[in-house]
């Protein structure tokens, strides 16, 4: 995939630019060919964005915590949703729909510009699952409990009934 190639950090970035170049591109189309690219290229930048921070997400969350950080992220994705929504629809009738559009292109841009200064903390960038460059925490397979049988009488009782 792309991102074992370039890194999910680069990924990440030139799918938020891309996302933010679809949205100017479609207030400033003035044909339908225009608009038509520009409706193409928005969402499918913006689903390689999510899925580029669902990457980075459980790439740099310990392994003992990132079932809740994954949750938390996807709860929080969620809700604010609607808010964005409601937000834009306010201000595009506020100053007009071809403004929001550029408010909300530029905003992308500028949080490219803080994932790009942010990347090293993503490390040498984002890992992709499968590959080498990142081995496991040590301590956090040490504490990582394994599974064992069960030793409460009462489960052997239930299977032995059963």
């Amino acid at each position: 995939p792309i991102a074992r190639r370039i890194g999910v950090g680069r990924l990440l970035i030139a799918a938020v630019l891309g996302a933010a170049a679809g949205l100017a591109t479609l207030a400033v189309g003035q044909t339908a060919l225009v608009v038509l690219i520009a409706v193409t290229l928005l969402p499918t930048f913006t689903n390689v964005q999510a899925a580029s921070a669902n990457v980075a997400l459980q790439t740099l969350a310990p392994a003992t915590m990132r079932g809740r950080v994954v949750g938390l992220y996807s709860m929080v994705f969620s809700a604010l949703l609607p808010v964005g929504t409601v937000t834009a629809g306010w201000l595009g009738t506020a100053v007009g729909v071809r403004e929001t559009l550029l408010v909300l292109a530029a905003t992308m841009a500028i949080i490219a510009l803080v994932i790009h200064r942010r990347r090293p903390a993503l490390g040498s960038d984002v890992a992709v699952a499968g590959t080498p460059d990142r081995a496991p925490d040590p301590a956090a397979v040490a504490a990582t409990p394994t599974a064992t049988p069960a030793a409460d009488p009462a489960s052997d009782r239930v299977r032995a009934e059963s």
